[in-house]
């Protein structure tokens, strides 16, 4: 989302998905009198056809198709066509996404036989192929701009263990696509398992959302720490409070910090417990580079000068918080926080 992945076409990480597909256009116009046999309707090259758990899923799934009525045939189809496309639902929220819902494929179809179909696919034939996920997610790694994970700005993304990768639309709640590589990006493993996690992208309290399609397109933020109370600076508020507005505020950036708790999580993770190490650092760069302070004024020079330095490389050390922490302690409106800083740099100058 802060910066835009590579989509790897072409890549052998795709073929379950196109083999699925395969099957879906071999059925469409099967009668209720057909039998599922494995050498008809699954291709050639499909993965494990010997898996007899497999095979049963495939037949669970086409006994049932096979009866359903041509209208409810014919609406199964074009849900399988439209999925090939979800890269464009993400950002349009006039599309309804529910029916892509397991709930609402399984009263189409009136039992969960391609839910169960598509998360065993998933679980024991695409995750299992492990030496092409780990090259595909090479592939991208190599082509990112910056090695952080771009749905956070903060965390390493790396290259000797591969990355989750994340099915932005949950593959339970949307099985058609589970498999498709347009719904799974690679992220680092703190939003993918602690935030993100299940959530439903498209819908919060069943209210349509967008969210950024990683693979096209991404959102140039900035936060504004106007309001925060540094700690130990004002006797009314000794411990301090921080508050981050995301900017621009918009329904993009909102989706991003539901799903992320990027504001909740900036502030816990990183002001709270960093503020005073970043405060250091600053100190010892302005005693290590010979800059001399001599006032306020001076203080807060180098306090703007350091936001613009953060600001040329937002995604490394933390600096997406930062570059627009220190503009806003450039504001020269923090007498009690200078004071105590020209203190620790053993300065007796009066404010």
């Amino acid at each position: 989302m802060l910066y835009t992945y590579s989509y790897i076409t072409n890549h052998a990480v795709h073929k379950v998905n196109q083999l699925v597909s395969e099957f879906f256009y071999r059925i469409r116009n099967i009668n209720q009198n057909e039998r599922f046999s494995v050498d008809v309707y699954l291709d050639i090259n499909f993965p494990k056809k010997d898996n007899n758990e497999l095979i049963k899923k495939f037949k669970f799934f086409f006994d049932t198709y096979k009866v359903l009525g041509n209208e409810s045939k014919e609406k199964f189809m074009t849900l399988v066509g439209d999925a090939n496309f979800i890269e464009t639902f993400y950002e349009d929220t006039e599309y309804d996404c529910k029916v892509f819902q397991a709930e609402s494929i399984s009263s189409l179809l009136g039992n969960d036989s391609l839910k169960e179909l598509m998360v065993f696919l998933y679980s024991d034939v695409f995750a299992k192929d492990k030496n092409n996920l780990t090259n595909h997610y090479l592939l991208i790694y190599e082509s990112m701009p910056q090695k952080v994970c771009p749905f956070c700005g903060i965390e390493r993304m790396h290259r000797l263990n591969r990355e989750d990768y994340d099915h932005l639309a949950p593959k339970a709640k949307y099985p058609l696509f589970s498999l498709n590589l347009k719904n799974m990006a690679p992220m680092c493993h703190i939003c993918n398992t602690k935030f993100k996690n299940q959530i439903d992208i498209f819908y919060k309290n069943n209210i349509r959302r967008p969210f950024v399609y990683p693979y096209t397109n991404k959102v140039e933020i900035d936060l504004d720490f106007s309001g925060s109370v540094i700690d130990q600076t004002d006797p009314s508020n000794y411990n301090g409070t921080w508050s981050i507005k995301i900017l621009p505020n918009n329904s993009m950036t909102t989706t991003w910090d539901e799903v992320f708790n990027i504001k909740e999580r900036y502030t816990r993770e990183y002001l709270e417990e960093d503020f005073n190490n970043w405060i250091d650092e600053f100190v010892e760069s302005l005693k290590r580079d010979n800059v001399n302070i001599n006032s306020i004024g001076d203080l807060v020079l180098q306090f703007s000068i350091m936001a613009e330095s953060l600001a040329r490389n937002l995604l490394q050390n933390c600096n997406i918080i930062k570059a627009p922490l220190f503009r806003f302690l450039a504001n020269g409106q923090l007498t009690e926080l200078y004071k105590s800083i020209l203190k620790k740099m053993n300065n007796n100058i009066a404010a």
